[in-house]
């Protein structure tokens, strides 16, 4: 999941039941950016840092695996959150699902042919059985006018 993804979950507060439902992965990148920022922000949610690295699992991408990423991903870019989930993915090639509502990190999973692995986040909360309204970028409609955006080359 990444940082959005994260921000969005507690602002609907499906983060818990998600952590329940699912077993969720992220990065120390994205859970420290999902964490922090401008308190005073319109609009700004806060997310427990405490509570996502004790509901999910945290990992941090080695060197060869960022090297790995940035050699399978050239000319995306990625903000360092996204470039570290996807590091540890490539990292990992079993079964996994990126979850994230960044245009950018769509494209570096149809760039690495992996664009069945992007979920919406509410995909997952559908799967979950949790009745969540959520903004246009955390729908699967958005989600999946992005992934066709992409095949048709268009994004």
């Amino acid at each position: 999941m990444d940082t959005n993804v994260i921000i969005a979950a507690f602002a609907v507060k499906a983060w818990k039941p998600l952590a329940a439902f699912f077993r969720l992965i992220t990065t120390d990148s994205c859970t420290v950016e999902a964490a922090t920022g401008d308190r005073s922000r319109r609009g700004y949610v806060p997310v427990d840092d405490a509570i996502v690295r004790e509901t999910a699992t945290i990992v941090k991408p080695t060197t060869k695996h960022l090297v790995q990423a940035d050699l399978s991903l050239r000319g995306v870019f990625l903000d360092s959150g996204e470039r570290d989930l996807l590091a540890c993915a490539i990292a990992h090639p079993r079964a996994w699902i990126l979850c994230s509502s960044d245009k950018a990190a769509v494209r570096a999973l149809h760039v690495l042919g992996n664009i069945s692995r992007a979920v919406s986040l509410e995909a997952l909360t559908r799967a979950a059985k949790l009745g969540v309204s959520l903004k246009e970028p955390f729908t699967e409609k958005w989600m999946s006018n992005v992934r066709s955006q992409l095949e048709l080359g268009m994004l």
